[in-house]
């Protein structure tokens, strides 16, 4: 198995501003670090589990200690609308907040840096997104610090500098994206996970992965890269199917969550068009949830770029990730995901469970492209009737 020590053979940046605290039980020693304001204000979803196992309790009484005021914004919903941001927006200004905490999973740390910038700049959210409809204004002012509490293990967005909107007059999902939008210091503490259901700890975890898998396979890859991604391949590959099978399995949780951090690190360098045409499915099947919009094209998608081989060594790399030690066979990768999807239970997620028909493909083609700077980051690039090709084979 090739090593890690090899020496780095290509040059890399890597502007990662966001503190990271992980561990067990460390939501408990918040009020321990230093928080970048005196009021608070929380966003998030407002489900009843978040006041019934205390959650909201653990956080409110850490920023009692910290000394810090708060109010509770419980307006965010998955796949967060520019409206929410909006709104968000509004609600910051009107409480005199300084700074945001992000309580919860993806779509809550998304919406909570989008509403950083909402908050401080004028005119419409959509003015500062860069790609398709959005006007690509410049963020003027500096949004709001924000503190991103994560509850999953998934997008990676508790810490990183994006967050994806969608506009459902357009059917676009487009990430709102810059340096300012790190997050001041994000917190990682696995006990917040273990209520999260099975199927969304499969849902997550396996968009986690693919960050991890894109990360390693991306044009950009780099010495950096390499080493949080494989490192982040191992961890879920081997654990997320206990925390699917236990979601009390605390060992499996913090390898799941480490895995995923490492993964979310690793896609700062870079993502394929597989993520691009996923956004494009759920802008405009916003039911589609992200993790299974990502394995529904999977099997088809990676077996085409294969078929090139154009980068069998890195294929073979990550199924050995996946414990295919002895594997010379890049098609083993494919073998590997295969006996994942049946352990998590995501091997036969349907596109017409969402409505979803060949008619679409088109639009989704169309689409994915106004995230190209995805799609020019695979080896080999894939054509439109690659792509057709690949939701074709991908249709049940």
């Amino acid at each position: 198995m090739p090593s890690l020590l090899t020496p780095p053979k290509s040059k890399f940046t890597e502007h990662v501003f966001t503190k990271c605290i992980f561990g067990c039980g460390i939501l408990n020693d918040l009020h321990t670090y230093e928080l970048p304001g005196k009021k608070a204000m929380i966003c998030t979803t407002g489900e009843p589990f978040y006041d019934t196992l205390g959650y909201n309790a653990r956080l409110t009484g850490q920023l009692d200690m910290a000394g810090i005021q708060w109010v509770i914004f419980d307006g965010v919903r998955p796949n967060p609308a520019k409206e929410i941001i909006m709104d968000g927006g509004e609600f910051a200004r009107k409480n005199q907040v300084d700074f945001l905490i992000s309580f919860g999973g993806g779509g809550c740390h998304d919406a909570s840096k989008a509403i950083s910038v909402a908050a401080t700049n004028p005119g419409e959210i959509w003015d500062y997104i860069s790609d398709g409809t959005g006007k690509g204004k410049p963020i003027a002012n500096e949004p709001l610090p924000v503190v991103s509490i994560t509850m999953t293990a998934g997008t990676g967005s508790e810490m990183n500098a994006g967050a994806v909107i969608n506009n459902h007059e357009t059917n676009e999902k487009l990430s709102l994206k810059g340096p300012n939008l790190f997050p001041r210091l994000c917190v990682v503490d696995p006990e917040l996970m273990v209520s999260v259901p099975p199927k969304g700890t499969a849902m997550m975890g396996f968009d986690a992965m693919t960050h991890a898998l894109e990360a390693y396979f991306s044009k950009n890859a780099n010495y950096m890269t390499d080493v949080y991604a494989l490192a982040a391949i191992e961890h879920i590959y081997a654990f997320l199917p206990r925390a699917v099978a236990n979601g009390k399995d605390i060992e499996a949780r913090e390898h799941v969550a480490i895995g995923a951090n490492l993964a979310g690190r690793a896609m700062l360098h870079g993502a394929l068009g597989m993520h691009a045409m996923e956004h494009a499915m759920s802008g405009y099947y916003p039911k589609l949830p992200h993790g299974l919009g990502l394995a529904i094209t999977f099997r088809a998608y990676y077996s085409k770029l294969i078929a090139a081989h154009e980068t069998d060594d890195r294929f073979i790399r990550m199924a050995q990730a996946m414990g295919k030690t002895n594997t010379q066979d890049p098609m083993d990768f494919i073998v590997a995901m295969d006996e994942l999807f049946e352990a998590i239970g995501l091997a036969d997620v349907k596109m017409s469970e969402f409505d979803i028909t060949p008619d679409d493909f088109p639009r989704f083609i169309e689409a994915a492209h106004l995230m190209e700077r995805l799609m020019l980051q695979e080896r080999p690039m894939l054509s439109d009737q690659d792509w057709l090709e690949v939701l074709q084979q991908s249709y049940k």
